[in-house]
């Protein structure tokens, strides 16, 4: 089975699901566009799974190393960098817009995305100037 084809059997609805079935619903939904990548474990000893991000990738199996590649390119290969106003949003960016969100959320008002990108962007205006 393809494995595109696994992932849209694994969102149909099951009978008598109904609490996962809303749940499949809204993810065929929020991602119309949408694909599947299985990988093999990466390494045959279980203890060593628990420190993956310690190993070498010549410890790693070949395989799990050319799928997580492939799916590397795959996924950089299909994004396009995300913009506000035509101008690409860097990762330092990014983060500052999801630290005034998160900051305008927990202080109980809704986040305005205009006044965000014209103080994230004065911001990056400052610190340009005092670099």
């Amino acid at each position: 089975m393809p494995e595109s084809q696994y992932l849209e059997d694994a969102l149909q609805d099951l009978k008598g699901d109904n609490d996962r079935t809303g749940v499949r619903r809204a993810l065929m939904r929020a991602f119309p566009n949408r694909d599947c990548c299985t990988l093999v474990r990466p390494c045959h000893d279980e203890k060593k799974l628990r420190h993956l991000n310690d190993m070498d990738e010549a410890e790693l199996r070949p395989e799990f190393v050319r799928q997580t590649k492939a799916l590397r390119s795959k996924v950089l290969g299909a994004v396009e960098p995300k913009k506000v106003h035509g101008q690409p949003v860097t990762g330092a960016v990014l983060a500052q817009l999801c630290r005034y969100y998160a900051n305008s959320i927990n202080q109980g008002s809704a986040p305005v995305i205009e006044n965000a990108w014209t103080y994230v962007c004065a911001d990056q205006c400052r610190k340009a100037v005092a670099e």
